[in-house]
């Protein structure tokens, strides 16, 4: 557009339309303006969140290297204590030894050596022997009563490194002679993460002639 002809044109309008015509024309720039200055801001608003969000995710990352750095650190550390303490991958902790019905047939008794053949503590018994649960069919049994032999003790619920223990359990009779003995949760005081669980299947028709544990996986 001619500026210059645009003016003299407005010029020889009337006083009344020149103004409407400043009026409108002032209106249409101040929303050029308007409309100018949302633009930037959102094309600014979308720069700073592109930004934001580049930043977000170069802390993940750097975080997450560090996260991985302590993990392979914590997995060594925790190598270097198995091996040091003596702990085997699969430790052997029951022995069944035998298991004989009482005189008048209400009572089993179970005889076995627990072992902790590492240099840690063994956590072998929670209290009322919840961890104990000899199976006959469908129905579960949790010990009368565990305790040591000569002398007749209640079973300690820790046993020391390197320590064997004999003792028997007492269960109500079952009525199915095929039998499953199950001790789970145990762990070392130093790798309390660490369950795992023993499995030891008999027949009360059948007399013992091995040690009848069946390893179950770490928990």
């Amino acid at each position: 557009m001619d500026i210059k002809k645009f003016i003299e044109q407005l010029q020889n309008q009337p006083y009344e339309k020149r103004v409407r015509i400043l009026w409108v024309s002032s209106f249409i720039a101040i929303l050029v303006v308007g409309v100018t200055w949302i633009g930037l801001s959102a094309i600014q608003s979308k720069i700073n969140e592109k930004e934001n969000k580049s930043q977000i995710f170069s802390e993940i990352e750097k975080n997450l290297e560090v996260a991985k750095i302590k993990f392979d650190k914590l997995g060594e550390d925790l190598q270097q204590q198995i091996s040091q303490l003596q702990i085997p991958d699969d430790p052997q902790i029951i022995t069944l030894v035998n298991y004989t019905l009482s005189i008048n047939k209400d009572k089993l008794v179970i005889e076995f050596i627990a072992n902790n053949p590492s240099l840690d503590i063994l956590n072998f018994l929670q209290d009322n022997y919840q961890n104990v649960k000899l199976t006959s069919g469908l129905t579960k049994y949790i010990p009368e009563q565990i305790l040591t032999k000569e002398p007749e003790n209640p079973y300690p619920k820790k046993i020391l490194s390197n320590e064997s223990i004999y003792g028997y359990m007492i269960f109500e009779a079952p009525l199915d002679p095929e039998l499953s003995l199950d001790v789970t949760n145990m762990y070392f005081d130093n790798l309390p993460d660490n369950r795992f669980s023993d499995n030891l299947k008999f027949n009360l028709n059948t007399q013992v002639t091995t040690s009848s544990t069946n390893r179950l996986p770490r928990e």
